[in-house]
């Protein structure tokens, strides 16, 4: 296929190109002088930059096998529960009095219009936003897994493998065969995790995830940036997953094939079950 073969080069070319701008980076920072290795540093972060931009991803049809989230919580266990929890910024209401109840083994989807406050209630059950008033509980001794469509910061200058190492602290020697059922290859795994495209950063932060096992999982746009064969793995995943779910998503077609069982709107300030 001579559209294959020109993309292969294409890559290879950048890839080559992109070598050759971090080697530079590098020997920018070793300058003395500090007038002079700012310059240099901001110059060569600008063509990686630019690179980037036009990036051409290696063409290839492999695709993950299989993705693994272990659970193990009886199906009448309280896993979430919410009483009369109110949240606004200033004088913008979100919502008021929601009342809220998940039990072990229960998919719920979470859906509602653009701005309803889904993201915010995600957040307030993970206790990254705080809430006005009401009463959040989580169930007891459960494990809770958050994955959200915002990509945590991470240290640019550290690789894949420095990288996941250091948030899920497995061993490097299982690093490897782990990562390269996310089709990051040995090779690969040197590559500055800030290089990494929107599908493969995504991709990257669902290998961390999934590293751990997890009661409940809590998934807001879990499918943004990834591509279609991960995607579809991911939906199996879910829809063999025993444990409990919450899920955040506009795609119906996701949402259908990931196994949810209740359907949950906030709209308008309110929550309703959708029967």
């Amino acid at each position: 296929n001579r559209l294959i073969e020109k993309w292969d080069k294409l890559y290879k070319a950048q890839e080559k190109k992109r070598k050759q701008l971090e080697r530079l980076l590098e020997n920018a920072r070793r300058i003395k002088s500090s007038r002079k290795r700012g310059g240099a540093v901001g110059a060569a972060k600008t063509r990686i930059e630019r690179l980037e931009k036009n990036q051409k991803e290696r063409y290839s049809s492999e695709s993950i096998e299989s993705i693994e989230i272990d659970a193990q919580v009886h199906s009448s266990k309280l896993m979430l529960r919410l009483k009369r929890v109110s949240k606004s910024y200033g004088k913008n209401k979100v919502f008021e009095d929601l009342d809220l109840e998940v039990r072990g083994g229960e998919k719920v989807w979470l859906f509602g219009p653009n701005g309803a406050g889904k993201s915010t209630l995600v957040k307030i059950i993970n206790g990254i936003e705080k809430v006005d008033s009401g009463d959040v509980r989580l169930g007891d001794n459960i494990r809770v897994g958050y994955f959200s469509q915002i990509q945590p910061n991470v240290e640019h200058d550290r690789s894949i493998l420095e990288e996941f190492t250091s948030r899920t602290g497995c061993f490097y020697g299982k690093a490897y065969g782990y990562l390269e059922k996310f089709l990051f290859k040995r090779e690969d795994l040197n590559k500055k995790v800030y290089m990494l495209s929107p599908g493969e950063r995504a991709r990257f932060e669902f290998a961390i995830f999934s590293f751990f096992n997890y009661d409940m999982l809590i998934l807001d746009e879990p499918d943004n940036h990834l591509d279609i064969d991960t995607k579809e793995i991911l939906e199996q995943s879910l829809s063999e997953y025993i444990g409990t779910m919450l899920l955040v998503s506009h795609d119906r077609y996701f949402v259908g094939n990931s196994g949810v069982d209740k359907l949950l709107n906030l709209k308008n300030g309110e929550l309703k079950y959708i029967t």
